[in-house]
């Protein structure tokens, strides 16, 4: 017996079961389940990063299933929905297993979760006493069950995970690792095309002065949050070779174990609980995850084709202008390589200065530029540096993101919050892998004029990716930075009650192909109906991976 997320052929089995069981237990009245025409089409019902619906299967049959979805629209509560099972299927675990899955996704997104069921339906009723339900005098207000005549609810937070930890990331990527391991459990080989990760190594000469470091016999102590004088040099020196910006490697820069280091901990080094903070709405996920977990507002700010996927700085309001504490953004970007110009920039430096908002510009991806095209510095105009700070990442630049390190530059005060922060948490990066991005400097700005690093790699692996996609008959836009394709799914998935079902199309896929993808939704709601792809496999593979998506876009598998 295998427990998954429900799909769209799940429908009508799913529906058979819980008429039949609303009949058995004299359900069958105005105001249940058995009036409800959503029934016939569940899967679309319960698509969203806040509702789920799992069914569980034998030997291919669906034998039950039960969803989380919010109660009466509360970002508190939820409701655990529909949680009916063949009668063959009652006592022998199944029911256990489905509600703690159930309670899992549900502890992810709400602090209770409640329920309405019959008195009829005894052994359910003991189930849910045993399981931690505490039973009601009466319904919730808001509750549309009228026919029900039992009600329990339950906390969801009484084990040692706090809350702030429990929102702090989607529940899309765990649900993308089920579907790998499902795919695996299928039989599918697998082209994984859902993580960003660097596949090849650094340059030799990083990798040896990597080893030559580590055997040194005084690199063993603790190593100090503010980082070697020969790294913060060699990393200004870099800033200056590439952009043309001057920070002071003294108050200026700081290193960080990667850049998502300075990304998760910057929120509670410049702002106080119940600030408020603008961020990229799709976006890396740790962006929101870090407000969250210092108790800081995000204010979204939609990316959509209409603006280049940009943020409209002229739909910001000037109340929130006045109440935001920074503004985060990221050109090029993940999930979307937009690009910014340097209008751009200056606008949204004058706009900041008028308000007194911090500027963070995340430039994990400032070396993948396709083409002509080489991202900019905000540092590199003149007087970036009184309102903005800028993130750097070694991980996607030199191929080295095992080794955790980059660093963060740019207004001295800022920086300086959050040297004195990490100080309370860690004692810097272990002194060989600094000497390893030291090289990585030294060989970028030593390079011959024109070479453009790791960039080409990519570069000519999105160019062959797209034109194999074109050729299978999906036509996505073509990005020109970073190692990922932002692709709205095809028309024929966006139709039937399906419209803009990321999550439905990546998981059918990946289960049909094992192409792994990852749903525009884990980056944000306006990251709906998108997926995001990964350029991390070969140029053979990944035509491989187009011609598989080719064949299930068309419906041949």
């Amino acid at each position: 017996m295998e427990i998954r997320t429900i799909r769209a052929a799940d429908n009508a089995a799913i529906e058979v079961i819980i008429r039949e069981c609303l009949i058995e237990f004299g359900g069958n009245r105005e105001g249940l389940a058995w009036q409800d025409d959503s029934l016939s089409a569940l899967s679309a019902f319960y698509a969203g990063d806040d509702r789920e619906y799992w069914v569980a299967v034998e030997d291919g049959e669906v034998i039950g299933g039960c969803g989380i979805a919010p109660f009466a629209e509360s970002n508190k509560v939820c409701e655990l929905q529909k949680m009916y099972l063949l009668a063959g299927a009652r006592g022998n675990g199944t029911a256990g297993k489905l509600l703690a899955i159930a309670l899992e996704f549900a502890a992810l997104h709400y602090e209770e979760c409640y329920l309405e069921t019959l008195q009829t339906m005894e052994a359910a009723n003991r189930f849910y006493r045993k399981n931690g339900f505490r039973e009601l005098d009466a319904p919730l207000a808001g509750s549309e069950h009228f026919a029900c005549d039992a009600w329990y609810i339950r906390s969801l937070h009484t084990g040692w995970k706090s809350r702030r930890v429990s929102e702090m990331g989607s529940s899309v990527f765990s649900k993308v690792f089920g579907w790998k391991e499902e795919a695996q459990r299928l039989g599918k080989e697998m082209i994984d095309l859902s993580i960003g990760t660097p596949d090849h190594p650094p340059a030799p000469e990083i990798r040896q002065a990597l080893s030559e470091a580590s055997l040194r016999e005084d690199v063993y102590g603790y190593p100090g949050t503010r980082g070697s004088a020969e790294f913060r040099k060699q990393a200004a020196a870099w800033m200056k070779h590439r952009f043309g910006a001057n920070v002071n490697p003294e108050s200026e820069l700081l290193p960080l174990l990667g850049s998502q280091d300075g990304l998760a901990h910057l929120a509670q080094a410049v702002c106080n609980p119940g600030d408020l903070a603008m961020v990229p709405d799709p976006g890396y996920p740790i962006y929101l995850g870090a407000l969250r977990l210092a108790g800081v507002e995000p204010y979204k700010l939609p990316l959509r084709r209409e603006n280049g996927f940009l943020p409209d700085l002229d739909h910001i309001s000037d109340e929130t202008w006045s109440r935001a504490r920074f503004i985060l953004v990221a050109f090029p970007g993940n999930p979307i390589g937009a690009l910014a110009d340097q209008a751009y920039f200056e606008k949204l430096i004058a706009l900041a200065k008028k308000w007194n908002v911090l500027i963070v510009h995340d430039l994990a991806y400032s070396e993948l530029g396709f083409g002509d095209y080489r991202p900019m510095s905000i540092l590199q105009l003149p007087g970036a540096k009184d309102i903005a700070v800028e993130l750097h990442s070694c991980s996607k630049s030199f191929n080295m993101p095992g080794c955790r390190i980059g660093f963060i530059t740019g207004n001295a005060e800022a920086v300086g919050a959050l040297r004195e922060l990490k100080g309370h948490i860690d004692f810097g990066v272990f002194e060989p892998v600094q000497q390893a991005a030291i090289e990585a400097f030294r060989l970028a700005m030593e390079a011959p004029e024109g070479d453009r690093g790791v960039a080409p790699l990519y570069e000519s692996r999105c160019e062959v990716f797209h034109q194999a996609l074109t050729e299978e008959g999906w036509t996505i836009d073509k990005p020109d930075a970073t190692m990922f394709l932002w692709a709205e799914i095809p028309e024929r998935f966006r139709e039937n009650g399906r419209i803009g079902s990321s999550s439905a199309f990546a998981e059918e896929l990946l289960l049909a192909t094992g192409v792994a993808v990852v749903p525009g939704e884990a980056f944000g709601d306006e990251g709906e109906g998108f997926v995001r792809i990964a350029l991390v496999r070969e140029e053979e593979t990944l035509v491989e991976a187009a011609r598989r998506i080719g064949r299930f876009i068309r419906g041949e598998i």
